[in-house]
C-alpha cells in the first residue's frame, strides 16, 4: 500500500483542505446512522489528519492520524472504504464503515457498539458484524451492482403472464403475490417495490403483495446492497377486465352405445390453462381444448 500511494507537491496543496472534508464526512456518518447500531473503534481519543496521499490514478486517497488509523477514501463519493488501526499492544482492526470488520486475535476488545444511548462490546454483535469476506469485498473497489430476478407471479398461469423484452405484461385485476430474488456478490441491505421496503431472507428472495387495477400499473423495484449499490427494474403490468370463461364444443345430451368409457372434447375460450370436470383437473392446451375420458355406467 506504501508503495502504492504518492503525494505530489501540487497535491500537499490540498491536504488541509482534505482535512477538514474528511472531518465532515466522518460527522456526518455518524449522525446518519445514530439509531442503529453502530459498531466503532474505541480508541480513547481522535487525533488529527497529520498526513494524505493519492493513488496515480487519483481515485483514491489515504489519510493518517495521530491516533493509529488509517483510512481509506474514494474520491469520486467521498466515501470512506474502510479504516485500518493499530494498537500500542500489537492488535489490529479493519472496519468498513458499516461496521464490518476483521481483527486480530485481541483487536475485539478495542470495538464497542452503540444503540441509541447505551454502548456496549462487540460479542453480542458478532455473528453480525464480524464479516471478513465483506470487508474484503469493499477493499475489492470495483463492486459490481446488485441484480434483480422477477419470477412469475402467483396464482397466474403461464397464459396470463405475458411477458414481453420492454419490461411489460398483462394480467386480469386482481391481488397478486411477485417474487423474485436479488443476487449480490457482498449482502443486500435492502429491496423495495415501489419505495416501499419489503423483506427479504438471507439469500436475497423477497415477496410482495400487489393489487392490479385496470389500465397500466407501474412497478419499480429497487436491490441496493451494504456498499449501496443498486439496481433498479422497471415493470409495466396491464389490468384487464375478467369475463367469464365459454365452452364450446359440447352439447347437453350425448348418447353412445357399446363403450363403458366416452372421451369428452371440447374447447374453453378462456385466458386459462386448467378447468375442472367432475372435480378433475383437466389440462388444456393454448387454443383452450381439452378431452376427458369419462367412465360410463349402464
Amino acid at each position: 500500500m506504501g508503495s502504492y500511494f504518492q503525494t505530489t507537491d501540487m497535491q500537499m496543496q490540498y491536504i488541509q483542505q482534505t482535512k477538514w472534508i474528511i472531518a465532515l464526512i466522518l460527522l456526518g456518518s455518524t449522525i446518519a446512522h445514530a439509531q442503529q447500531p453502530e459498531v466503532f473503534v474505541q480508541l480513547g481519543h481522535s487525533g488529527s489528519v497529520k498526513a494524505v496521499a493519492f493513488s496515480p490514478d487519483g481515485k483514491l486517497a489515504l489519510s493518517g492520524s495521530r491516533d493509529g488509523s488509517t483510512r481509506l477514501w474514494n474520491i469520486k463519493t467521498g466515501k470512506e472504504i474502510a479504516q485500518m488501526v493499530s494498537f500500542k499492544d500489537g492488535e489490529w482492526i479493519t472496519i468498513t464503515p458499516q461496521g464490518y470488520y476483521v481483527a486480530s486475535a485481541g483487536g475485539e476488545k478495542h470495538i464497542n457498539v452503540r444503540v441509541g444511548n447505551k454502548v456496549s462490546g462487540v460479542e453480542p454483535y458478532r455473528a453480525q458484524f464480524n464479516r471478513p469476506n465483506l470487508v474484503k469485498a469493499a477493499l475489492q473497489l470495483e463492486s459490481t451492482p446488485p441484480r434483480l430476478v422477477l419470477h412469475k407471479p402467483q396464482t397466474t398461469t403461464q397464459r396470463h403472464w405475458r411477458e414481453n423484452p420492454h419490461h411489460s405484461a398483462t394480467l386480469p385485476m386482481g391481488s397478486y403475490t411477485f417474487r423474485g430474488q436479488a443476487v449480490d456478490d457482498s449482502a443486500m441491505a435492502s429491496v423495495t417495490i415501489n419505495n416501499k421496503q419489503i423483506s427479504f431472507d438471507e439469500n436475497g428472495y423477497f415477496s410482495s403483495q400487489i393489487q392490479i387495477q385496470r389500465g397500466e400499473n407501474p412497478i419499480q423495484m429497487t436491490a441496493t446492497d451494504i456498499f449501496d449499490n443498486r439496481a433498479t427494474t422497471h415493470l409495466t403490468i396491464t389490468g384487464k377486465e375478467t369475463t367469464p370463461p365459454r365452452i364450446i364444443g359440447i352439447t347437453n345430451n350425448i348418447f353412445v352405445e357399446n363403450t363403458s368409457t366416452y372421451t369428452l372434447r371440447g374447447q374453453i375460450i378462456d385466458d386459462t390453462d386448467i378447468a375442472t370436470l367432475n372435480g378433475q383437473t383437466v389440462r388444456l392446451d393454448k387454443q383452450g381444448h381439452f378431452s376427458y375420458d369419462i367412465p360410463l355406467q349402464i
